[in-house]
């Protein structure tokens, strides 16, 4: 379990790695804290969008291999090493 602050109080997102067999290609349910094209929705609150964007670059990002699939809580999925690139324009775009 991740906890990710800013989308909602007690946001978390769930990893699988099924004991480490998938330990290049883990499975994280992101539910609205990540997207592919971001992070979710902070109704505009800076603090708030801050915190998501700390905890996804510390604890998913910083943590995660590339392969690690990606399930939002709707949408398409998507990988860590898709999304990662474009980290900083989210954290520079503001949403």
């Amino acid at each position: 379990m991740i906890h990710l602050r800013g989308h909602t109080p007690g946001s978390i997102a769930l990893c699988y790695d099924a004991g480490g067999e998938l330990a290049d290609t883990p499975h994280l349910f992101t539910g609205d804290s990540l997207f592919p094209g971001g992070p979710g929705n902070t109704e505009h609150d800076q603090k708030r969008f801050g915190q998501l964007m700390d905890d996804l670059e510390e604890r998913v990002f910083g943590t995660l291999p590339d392969g690690a699939w990606v399930y939002p809580g709707h949408g398409k999925d998507t990988t860590l090493g898709t999304e990662r690139p474009h980290v900083q324009e989210w954290r520079a775009r503001g949403w």
